[in-house]
């Protein structure tokens, strides 16, 4: 009896203890179920970025396909699949055809259009086909698609999830077709009713759009609209987030806000504001901690400073811009780097690399229309008219006759024709 009472008195003595231990045990093995997939997640995330900006256009597909796989296969599922994944899809689609696997990238997006994805991710896949197709010279095939994605935009825009975006995504297509007009009269239905998400696509596109038709003045109008909507977003998030995060927040928009105040300097610039743009540059934080900001910063400062007379200082720049080769060839900065060569009048070497930007906007005629008018008052300006009419007949056969830069080719065409008339302002100056 006394043992068997000392026994139980032993048992009652440590079994709290034991509950305790397998709580903590379930508990730590429920951490770390949870945990673990959101790490791998995070280092997967992070790879795939840093591969892609270092050009591993292999490496990235590789990780980017395993990321897929544990977005899809794992506890993330209920909560990345509907919004994260289908972007990584069509960022496999992307990088498949950067590997000329043609199958592949029309597969990957294939798997948004048919896999019950909502009607902005749909659509955007379907424009990125277009994209493709046309940059193939399949240019009917290319057409087809792009009516698709309107009307699935125009279709699901009264859906109170997808009215911004797809609005959007709506006006970017008219865009593309030359329809800059009704383009802005559906931005401007759809701007009372947006979320500041949805603002900031809509501001973004409104100033694009207003930029092409050489209304600059708008153009920034709109753009510091979206800045705003951009500041507001950015105070939500730092108010909701806690330990770590709101650094690694101040990281991201730190870069966000550079980029949008270095887009603000490039509509002063082709509004002639000057000193605006000269204002907005003196602003600038000085800290960049990613390279594709930082060599749009030195493109920037360069056409700039070239602007205003500085040649030293742009040429400076130009020579000390970052030499990651992923950050130096993207579009946009082959593209400043062109304007502040005009601006040097360095003809030769401007036209060069608006000669690298139409290579580069292969399937996107609006991009291409204006690299050729670039492209032409580079030659014009080196007195190679047949070369310079070539391409003002080039951005007229276009078709953007809502854009700035088509009604500035007809006048220079016609300059051409008539060299006794007085010369307007260059567009590449802008």
């Amino acid at each position: 009896m006394y043992t068997f009472v000392s026994s139980t008195a032993r048992m009652s003595y440590w079994l709290p203890l034991y509950i305790w231990l397998a709580v903590v045990g379930m508990a730590v093995l429920l951490v770390a179920v949870l945990l673990v997939p959101l790490l791998l997640f995070s280092k997967g995330s992070k790879s795939l970025h840093d591969l892609q900006k270092q050009g591993k256009t292999g490496e990235a597909y590789q990780v980017g396909q395993e990321l897929l796989r544990l977005v899809q296969s794992s506890l993330l599922r209920k909560a990345y699949n509907a919004g994260y994944a289908p972007l990584l899809i069509l960022q496999l689609a992307q990088l498949a055809h950067t590997l000329g696997d043609a199958d592949a990238a029309t597969d990957w997006t294939r798997r948004v259009t048919d896999g019950g994805y909502s009607a902005t991710y749909r659509t955007m896949a379907l424009r990125q086909q277009a994209t493709w197709l046309r940059a193939a010279n399949r240019e009917g095939e290319a057409q087809v698609l792009e009516a698709q994605a309107l009307a699935l935009a125009e279709s699901s825009s009264g859906e109170p999830s997808e009215t911004g975006a797809n609005i959007a995504l709506s006006a970017s297509l008219l865009t593309k077709r030359g329809q800059f007009a009704e383009a802005l009269r559906r931005i401007e239905v759809a701007r009372p009713a947006a979320s500041s998400t949805e603002a900031i696509g809509l501001a973004s596109q409104e100033a694009a759009i207003l930029c092409a038709m050489g209304r600059y003045d708008e153009a920034i109008a709109a753009h510091n609209r979206f800045q705003s909507e951009l500041e507001t977003i950015q105070e939500n998030l730092h108010k909701s987030s806690i330990g770590v995060i709101p650094g690694m927040v101040r990281k991201s928009f730190l870069n966000i806000r550079i980029a949008s105040e270095l887009k603000r300097i490039h509509l002063c610039l082709r509004a002639g504001k000057v000193g605006a743009a000269g204002e907005t540059w003196d602003a600038l934080p000085p800290d960049v901690v990613d390279d594709d900001t930082e060599a749009l910063r030195y493109a920037t400062g360069a056409w700039l400073f070239a602007v205003r007379g500085d040649e030293d200082k742009a040429r400076r720049l130009l020579a000390d811009m970052p030499t990651t080769n992923a950050a130096k060839q993207k579009t946009s900065v082959q593209e400043l780097v062109g304007l502040a060569l005009f601006a040097l009048r360095d003809y030769d070497a401007a036209a060069t690399q608006f000669q690298i930007v139409l290579t580069q906007c292969a399937g996107k005629p609006l991009a291409q229309a204006e690299a050729h008018a670039r492209l032409a008052a580079c030659y014009a300006k080196q007195e190679r008219d047949d070369l310079a009419r070539a391409e003002y007949e080039a951005v007229i056969a276009a078709g953007f006759e809502e854009a700035v830069f088509t009604s500035e080719a007809r006048t220079q065409l016609s300059r051409l024709q008539n060299p006794d008339a007085p010369e307007p302002l260059r567009l590449a100056n802008r």
